[in-house]
């Protein structure tokens, strides 16, 4: 049996899957290491794997860190140039206050547009809306820096997630939410002014 799996592999690697582009070597694992590390310094009572041990400023900072390394070793993948992937990832911690002021916006039209929702906590911990959200803002970012593949491997993680389909490239205003949320699928081009609800299956 071992001979004969032996013979499997060797057929295998005869026909060659060999990325293109970069080493691409555990590049799901990184983003998805990558994606939980960005989002607990802008939600680490939400996020976080722990019960806060210290004051929210320094709890921040070590979850800052920890987004850091992680990011850097996932845009590593698509850089040849050390350099240039810190210097992505700089780019983009320093967007997260940015980012999460967005992401207060689709928070509060989730939680005031949905009759069914008791607070906003429960909107950032159980919608799989706002975790698709969530990780198109990251994404989006990442797009209009150029970095490649990285942002469309991050949304399709929260698609197959969360049944959500938001292309990276596509442009979303303030206070966006999706009610339910299955089957949505929002394009590159697409382009979605402030204050919009999307329904499921749209």
């Amino acid at each position: 049996r071992a001979s004969h799996l032996e013979d499997l592999a060797y057929e295998m690697t005869e026909i060659d899957t060999r990325p293109n582009d970069g080493h691409l070597l555990g590049m799901k694992e990184k983003v998805d290491e990558a994606i939980d590390h960005l989002l607990r310094p802008m939600f680490p009572y939400h996020f976080g794997k722990s019960r806060a041990r210290f004051v929210e400023t320094e709890k921040r900072t070590y979850e800052l860190m920890r987004a850091y390394d992680a990011l850097v070793q996932t845009l590593e993948l698509v850089y040849k140039d050390p350099y240039e992937a810190t210097e992505k990832t700089y780019e983009l911690i320093n967007a997260l206050p940015e980012i999460l002021e967005m992401l207060k916006t689709d928070i509060q039209a989730g939680y005031e547009g949905d009759p069914a929702a008791k607070s906003t906590d429960e909107v950032i911990i159980t919608y799989p809306a706002f975790y698709a959200i969530a990780i198109y803002r990251i994404a989006h970012k990442l797009y209009e820096m150029g970095v490649p593949m990285i942002p469309r491997v991050m949304t399709e993680q929260a698609h197959q997630f969360t049944g959500i389909d938001i292309h990276p490239g596509a442009t979303i205003g303030r206070y966006f939410f999706i009610d339910h949320g299955t089957g949505v699928v929002i394009g590159e081009t697409t382009t979605i002014g402030e204050h919009v609800k999307v329904y499921q299956h749209v």
